[in-house]
């Protein structure tokens, strides 16, 4: 079935997908996604995708979506989406990754985000919480992430990293009309202003990948430390260690990749997550 809906094309390929979506926070969606992959003439490589898409939802009414992706690079990736609906939900995102940025083995990252989610429950806190007590709620969150890596062994990959994420949210009533608004039930956990976190972040990372977004082969190691304090612009204070390994290893075959993982976070203070 899904041979037939993949159509090639002279720069690439079309795709038209149907959208069925159970998700048990919203009901049921429906909808439509074209899709339209460039590609590089000699190699094949994906250059682009842009994938916009119409779905129709009984609470959240129609939402028109686009999605694009860029891939100027085997090592970077770009990213934008813009979503609204009817009924409360909207997004705006930009995201850039680039890890060789100017050809100058550099890491950069980034992203900034506008969010508003209307499909969002809430229990209540502590073992005593269950079913009986859902509530909906509406969170909106505006933020972004910026990091820089310089190689400090270059002929090993290893980097140092430097990383600083802000992000604010606050939460209102909820729009889904069959369940109880949060600020009914739980007036205490519905603050009446936006609430803000802000943290900075040092890592060291190795990487001996073939590629960071589709990976067949190669070890990830990371170690970090991160730091919030009001200093930072963040209402909160907390610090977080922490490790993350990866390995991939491919099969004989060529068609298959064993991954494994192993991530530690350690979280001291308080922390709005």
């Amino acid at each position: 079935i899904v041979r037939l809906m993949i159509h090639e094309t002279p720069a690439g390929m079309f795709i038209g997908l149907p959208i069925v979506d159970t998700n048990p926070n919203k009901g049921t969606t429906y909808g439509f996604m074209p899709i339209l992959v460039g590609q590089k003439e000699t190699t094949k490589r994906i250059t682009r995708i842009f994938a916009p898409s119409l779905t129709y939802n009984p609470t959240f009414k129609m939402e028109p979506t686009m999605r694009a992706y860029f891939y100027p690079t085997e090592k970077a990736t770009y990213f934008a989406r813009g979503a609204w609906s009817g009924n409360a939900n909207k997004d705006l995102i930009g995201e850039m990754e680039d890890f060789d940025f100017m050809g100058k083995d550099i890491s950069v990252g980034a992203r900034l985000a506008f969010d508003i989610d209307g499909t969002k429950r809430f229990h209540g806190v502590g073992p005593d919480s269950g079913e009986l007590q859902e509530t909906n709620f509406l969170r909106k969150t505006f933020g972004y992430t910026a990091r820089v890596g310089l190689p400090i062994f270059k002929d090993i990959g290893v980097k140092f990293n430097v990383a600083h994420r802000l992000a604010g949210e606050k939460i209102t009533d909820g729009v889904i009309p069959n369940l109880t608004n949060i600020r009914t039930r739980f007036p205490q956990h519905a603050p009446n202003r936006f609430h803000q976190d802000a943290e900075i972040q040092f890592f060291l990372d190795y990487d001996t990948r073939d590629s960071a977004m589709t990976t067949s082969k190669g070890f990830y190691a990371k170690g970090y430390m991160g730091n919030s304090q009001r200093a930072f612009a963040s209402e909160y204070t907390f610090q977080r260690y922490g490790a993350d390994l990866r390995w991939f290893q491919p099969w004989p075959n060529g068609k298959w990749t064993t991954a494994l993982r192993y991530r530690y976070d350690q979280l001291l203070g308080e922390a709005p997550f």
